[in-house]
């Protein structure tokens, strides 16, 4: 069995890999898709033919432990390993109570978005029935948020269609949530919605070949967002719709409408709603 979690809490997803009979192999997220085996630990010195693996915080200690199921023919012991790491990185961990959904919340996604060593990183979790061979990880939601002291956007979307936002979440924290607008349990600081309209400048800048353009609405609003050339034409509108409270992100390739990739140059975006309009600078490279 395998096991997915952020066990050092740096914002990058580490992979635990069970070995039914050989070494079992515990590897370290570098980032841009580099992983290095950690040697020398418990957790893979320990023989037995591991059949499962879930990760959990059965301490409450903010990082997240491993339990290892072993055995096949001949009954072997399981292992539980504590993370004793006390990685100066913090985290924040969700859990949700399903209302309209099911009480367990399976299919919700959960994402997060924190400045991690000066840049902006997104982090995705789902809960699911089943989160590897012969195993169950922890309901729970774990997100390792690195040097960052709060997570700037937390998006919750719940398998009825409903969507939460929280914006401003300090890192350090335990939180219940629940399928209504109204119930946050343990939030120390945050906002359910953003307190005002804003549009914010696109990441990166300039860019090639996409960037990110967000904006937050503090209410149900008809929203338009589109890009013009200096010359006051509109080249693609990228949204066009009624969208309630909370914050949004847009990934916009260097195209217009029709498709075709636009020339280098400096370029506007707009946001505007019938109570607000407001304009930034963006700069495509070719």
């Amino acid at each position: 069995g395998s096991a997915w979690g952020d066990y050092d809490n740096d914002g990058d997803l580490d992979l635990f890999v069970g070995d039914d009979g050989g070494a079992n192999r515990l590897y370290e997220n570098l980032g841009g898709g580099n992983f290095t085996a950690i040697e020398g630990v418990n957790i893979v010195n320990t023989p037995g033919r591991s059949n499962g693996a879930a990760w959990i915080d059965y301490d409450r200690d903010g990082d997240i432990d491993l339990f290892v199921a072993n055995g096949d023919a001949t009954p072997q012991s399981n292992s539980l390993y504590r993370n004793r790491m006390n990685s100066a990185n913090r985290f924040l961990q969700l859990h949700l109570d399903g209302n309209a959904s099911n009480y367990d919340a399976i299919g919700a996604k959960v994402r997060v978005k924190a400045r991690i060593d000066g840049q902006p990183v997104w982090q995705l979790r789902e809960a699911s029935s089943q989160s590897g061979y012969n195993s169950h990880s922890s309901y729970e939601f774990y997100f390792g948020l690195g040097d960052a002291i709060a997570a700037d956007t937390l998006a919750i979307y719940w398998p009825s269609g409903w969507v939460q936002v929280l914006t401003d979440v300090p890192a350090g924290q335990f939180l219940t949530i629940a399928e209504d607008s109204q119930r946050v349990v343990g939030l120390n600081g945050g906002k359910a919605v953003p307190e005002h309209f804003e549009l914010r400048q696109n990441y990166p800048n300039p860019f090639n070949p996409a960037t990110v353009i967000e904006y937050q609405l503090p209410d149900d609003s008809a929203v338009r967002l589109s890009v013009f050339n200096l010359l006051g034409q509109r080249v693609v509108t990228l949204v066009n719709a009624r969208q309630p409270a909370g914050v949004y992100e847009v990934r916009w390739d260097g195209r217009d409408a029709s498709g075709r990739p636009l020339a280098s140059g400096i370029y506007l975006y707009r946001l505007e709603t019938p109570a607000y309009s407001q304009s930034r600078k963006l700069v495509l490279l070719r």
